[in-house]
């Protein structure tokens, strides 16, 4: 299934993932390989939340942890699970161009529409290196790309730089995991509506990013297992009415630091959370450790707990929990809290 990629106008690709881009958790079997079955379950969920892209194989992917057969089960299958219903963004972050690229290929034949990419982290690189680096992985890939500006990895991009890249051909945007004050610059600067685009990637800076202009964003912890609710705050935004964003993004945050709270990861965390809601099972990839059965209650009383976000509705119903798919959602159109998708 190989779909040729909108490089010559990036415009359409663009206009369809405008929302919430969900970075995909990977479901994984015990020996380590692709739970098919619980990655169906997962996007399915995801799509029924009205997520407008499906980013696999970014950090909350697990990507730079996975073997090189087990993500190319993850981007084959990604691809025919969404069988065309939204965009498909696949992460290539790896240490050199020789890493990157087959990676690329093996998106574009296995159906993706665009990639993302991190600058390559083991090694100083200095910053007019960097710039031949994307522009080659966007050139020779025939892949559109987004750019990742990840303040964990420890490898930053310059604004000098930045500006530069987003003339290049074939790089269509930017995914900041960054401060309030340097996203607000980013959008004010590099944002060009259909041409290049600032994504937001912060669950903690949802609602600020709305107010600020922003409509691009991808999530990973609570696009994963309350994707409605979070769609619904977007939704509530682009309708101006600012309180209930503004309630409703609180309640996002407490959650988070609820759900996170019993792992050493929010990776683990965010593994768990799937598990208690029946989609996959807990194992996380070394050298993360999955959480312990105590810590596993803990987050599934935190689900019946926040209920309404759940459910992507009011708080007037209730998480049951305990079985798969109690919760109604598949019929529905610093330390751990801190999390990199």
């Amino acid at each position: 299934m190989t779909r040729k990629p909108a490089m010559d106008d990036p415009a359409i690709l663009l206009q369809r993932m405008e929302g919430l881009t969900v970075a995909l958790s990977t479901p994984l079997c015990d020996d380590g390989t692709l739970d098919v079955a619980g990655l169906e379950r997962l996007i399915e969920l995801v799509l029924d939340g009205d997520a407008t892209c499906l980013f696999a194989l970014g950090w909350a992917g697990e990507g730079p942890l996975l073997s090189d057969e087990t993500r190319a089960d993850v981007m084959r299958e990604t691809c025919r699970i969404a069988r065309g219903r939204v965009p498909v963004m696949i992460g290539v972050s790896e240490q050199s161009l020789e890493r990157s690229l087959p990676l690329a290929d093996a998106a574009r034949q296995a159906g993706a529409d665009l990639v993302l990419s991190t600058p390559p982290y083991s090694y100083e690189v200095p910053e007019h290196l960097l710039v031949d680096y994307f522009r080659d992985i966007a050139a020779r890939s025939g892949m559109p790309l987004v750019i990742y500006q990840n303040d964990e990895l420890g490898k930053r991009l310059s604004f000098d730089t930045l500006q530069q890249l987003r003339q290049t051909p074939g790089i269509v945007g930017i995914k900041a995991y960054v401060p309030y004050l340097e996203l607000q610059r980013y959008f004010y600067e590099l944002h060009e509506p259909d041409r290049f685009v600032v994504f937001s990637g912060d669950e903690y800076q949802y609602s600020a990013a709305l107010l600020l202009g922003v409509r691009y964003f991808t999530l990973g912890g609570p696009g994963n297992f309350c994707p409605a609710y979070c769609t619904s705050i977007y939704r509530r935004a682009s309708e101006g009415q600012w309180d209930e964003v503004r309630d409703m993004q609180r309640r996002l945050a407490e959650f988070c630091d609820a759900v996170y709270a019993p792992g050493q990861s929010a990776y683990a965390a965010i593994k768990a959370t799937l598990h208690c809601m029946g989609i996959c099972s807990s194992h996380i990839s070394s050298p993360h450790f999955p959480i312990s059965d105590d810590g596993q209650e803990q987050i599934r009383k935190v689900l019946q707990n926040y209920g309404d976000i759940m459910n992507g509705r009011s708080r007037d119903r209730e998480f049951q929990g305990g079985g798969k798919h109690d919760l109604g959602m598949h019929k529905r159109p610093k330390a751990a809290r801190r999390l990199t998708t």
